[in-house]
């Protein structure tokens, strides 16, 4: 009598289908193949879930900071920034106020910049603490910001790498054969 044993799974697991099943959530496509023994499919779903949390973690946090931003300016300088370009922020955060920022402007020959004395285009300072406060914020909001382009490189590369991972794992053969007659039997195992 002939024995077939070994990873069948494995042999019937469709390498295409292990691929895709990784890129879709790190992991799945090693379960899919060896639902048993898919020790690094667990690394690669965890490491996705925690760079998942990472990234909402990040984003609420640049969220809250730029809400915090946005006090700041209306409550110490009177500066409404809802709506307003990046340039607008930068501006207050740089000058103690719109005569001050126009005149550096016109200094500097810098006549396109210069920004007309409107009610929305307003701020002072109380003081330069509250100011330097500001721009604190405005470095962590940007700090915070500046982290999610790379969270999302990072769980891009661990769904690649572990579907490179699923695939080679689906393309591999095992399989052990004996006979059971009384003697010693006789096996052999092919890996692709």
């Amino acid at each position: 009598m002939w024995i077939l044993s070994g990873s069948v799974a494995s042999g019937q697991a469709s390498p295409r289908g292990a691929l895709l099943r990784s890129l879709v959530l790190p992991g799945w496509g090693h379960h899919y193949v060896q639902p048993d023994a898919w020790t690094a499919g667990k690394v690669h779903m965890a490491a996705d879930v925690a760079l998942v949390a990472a990234y909402f973690g990040y984003d609420m946090r640049a969220s809250d900071l730029e809400t915090t931003l946005i006090t700041q300016a209306r409550h110490y300088s009177g500066a409404e920034l809802n709506g307003r370009p990046r340039s607008f922020r930068f501006a207050v955060a740089d000058y103690e106020s719109l005569a001050a920022y126009n005149d550096a402007q016109l200094r500097t020959r810098n006549w396109n910049r210069v920004l007309p004395d409107t009610p929305e285009n307003q701020w002072t300072w109380q003081d330069d603490a509250s100011r330097k406060r500001f721009v604190s914020l405005i470095n962590k909001e940007a700090a915070a910001s500046d982290q999610l382009p790379a969270i999302l490189s990072l769980m891009v590369v661990n769904r690649v790498l572990s579907g490179v991972g699923a695939y080679r794992r689906a393309n591999q053969v095992s399989v052990t054969t004996g006979f059971e007659a009384g003697n010693p039997s006789l096996r052999f195992r092919i890996d692709f």
